[in-house]
């Protein structure tokens, strides 16, 4: 049902715009959600671990280099048009621009992948799966924490920083909450709200602006300023409810999940799209076994990180991955009965 909301959403924005050439890959992102839910692995669990874990150290060492080196490995380039996002950082300032090597600046670790946010949320779900292995020794296990950290510091990106300290925090310190009658619910649908009613209140907008000034954090303020922009081209309740077919992107970025899903197909298909997850994480929830709460807080995680970038492909895509890390069938009942 929320499949036909959000494909009907794409169809009547389609129609109501000139089309901004996603459509394709909307639908895509829907089916994909759908068919991992409808067609769970029931064993093999382990096989796709170790198979997201060797992808990891392979974009791993490819971005530490980028990062230590100051190289790209890849031309930033396709054919005579800039491809990448902003991998370059000077002085508190981005840009997918090579040319600001010549000047100093660090190069973000970004693998094979679009930019450094990608790429961290990648090593951030590797870091979630190792915290969920019982197998490992502790050495290493600590190797392994340390590889994937440092590939995190690498990526020079506030997000995947805050992701990565939330995660150890609660991995470490929210086994003694969860079994308390914590609920992993509760933080997913928090992240979710936040995300959605943030870029709407102005005066918390412009207190998070004073603040990353006085921290000297000039982009910070921007994400907002280029959001504000965009949400002007909402001129009435059709716009709301079924887009402009507006495209977030690097001359104006739309640096929030819910906004950039909005403006382009509208709030119908937004929400569509972000009960769908929410279900996904809900099935995961009552299947999941206490040893991979890891994975559970790092999907929980993602929503927040949603209110401050556009990771609607690192959701999407991370949810696919965690489902087939999860049996269909539970072994290990403690956490359907707590949710009960």
């Amino acid at each position: 049902m929320l499949f036909a909301f959000g494909i009907l959403a794409i169809l009547i924005s389609l129609s109501r715009n000139i089309s901004s050439g996603s459509a394709f890959y909307d639908i895509s992102v829907l089916l994909l959600l759908c068919v991992m839910l409808s067609f769970r692995l029931k064993s093999h669990q382990k096989l796709a671990e170790n198979t997201i874990l060797f992808l990891g150290y392979i974009e791993g060492v490819l971005g530490l280099y980028q990062h230590f080196a100051r190289i790209t490995i890849f031309s930033p380039y396709f054919g005579e048009k800039l491809y990448l996002n902003t991998v370059f950082y000077l002085n508190g300032f981005s840009s997918n621009n090579p040319v600001y090597l010549n000047y100093g600046a660090q190069v973000r670790s970004f693998g094979t992948m679009d930019s450094g946010l990608s790429f961290g949320l990648f090593m951030l779900l590797c870091l979630a799966i190792v915290l969920s292995r019982t197998t490992y020794s502790k050495g290493w296990r600590f190797t392994n924490l340390v590889f994937f950290g440092l590939a995190i510091f690498g990526t020079i990106t506030r997000n995947v920083y805050i992701g990565a300290i939330l995660l150890l925090v609660l991995v470490l310190g929210g086994r003694r909450l969860t079994l308390k009658g914590g609920r992993f619910k509760t933080i997913y649908i928090i992240g979710s709200m936040v995300g959605i009613l943030t870029p709407w209140f102005e005066r918390l907008i412009t207190l998070l602006g004073k603040i990353s000034t006085a921290l000297n954090i000039p982009s910070f303020l921007d994400r907002f300023s280029f959001m504000d922009s965009a949400l002007t081209q909402i001129r009435g309740i059709g716009d709301f409810l079924w887009g402009r077919q507006v495209v977030s992107g690097i001359q104006n970025p739309i640096d929030n999940v819910f906004v950039a899903s909005m403006l382009n197909n509208g709030a119908v298909f937004a929400i569509s799209l972000l009960l769908i997850l929410y279900q996904a994480f809900s099935v995961l929830l009552k299947d999941a076994s206490e040893t991979q709460f890891a994975k559970l807080w790092y999907l929980a995680l993602l929503p927040l990180l949603g209110t401050f970038n556009n990771i609607i492909v690192a959701m999407s895509f991370g949810t696919a991955l965690v489902i087939m890390t999860i049996p269909a069938e539970s072994k290990i009942k403690e956490i359907s009965e707590m949710n009960e």
